[in-house]
């Protein structure tokens, strides 16, 4: 992990605290809060679109786990975490279901330590890895520890792909990630 100074930078703002704040959380420092009211200035929707999203997270997560059967959950690019995270929402269905979070960000990983617990029946855990990189991703040791591969996994990516320049491939990344997953497993 990187050094506190980085990881705690208060005097510019973070994209991650900055959805915090359209999201009505509470992790953001008035740096964020400042910048992310410019962006709304620029674009009054945003508000919206970042709960809208949230809430597409949510519903997505419930139909998976109530109609499709799914136990398992890749969420890269997870951001700061918000009550109710995926695995909330996915353990409130499912006790048993498993979620790994993957973001490449130290001061995610920071926030995300508070929220990393789990019903007894699941598990879920956080692996600091890049989307850009989704072989080291897989590979992760953290990763196999909770998600069985040879089972249905679901791949979660909200508010993940547009912050992938197309120098990166997105679509190379995505095909790489659903590649590693059983053929089953649904995307959102």
């Amino acid at each position: 992990m990187s050094d506190t100074s980085r990881d705690l930078d208060t005097s510019r703002p973070h994209s991650a605290r900055m959805y915090d704040y359209y999201l009505g959380g509470k992790d953001h420092f008035p740096v964020d809060k400042q910048a992310a009211e410019a962006a709304a200035e620029a674009y009054p929707g945003i508000f919206t679109c970042a709960r809208e999203n949230r809430a597409f997270m949510h519903r997505a997560t419930r139909v998976l786990a109530q109609e499709h059967g799914i136990r398992q959950w890749l969420d890269i690019g997870t951001g700061i975490p918000t009550e109710p995270n995926l695995h909330q929402v996915a353990q409130s269905v499912v006790p048993e279901a498993r979620v790994v979070y993957a973001d490449n960000d130290p001061l995610v990983l920071k926030y995300a330590e508070r929220l990393m617990r789990s019903t007894p029946q699941g598990r879920t855990t956080y692996i600091e890895a890049d989307a850009n990189d989704p072989d080291t991703l897989l590979n992760a040791p953290e990763l196999s520890d909770v998600l069985d591969l040879s089972r249905p996994v679901a791949l979660s990516l909200n508010a993940l792909m547009h912050f992938i320049t197309d120098s990166a491939d997105p679509y190379g990344i995505v095909g790489r990630l659903m590649a590693a997953l059983p053929r089953a497993a649904p995307s959102h």
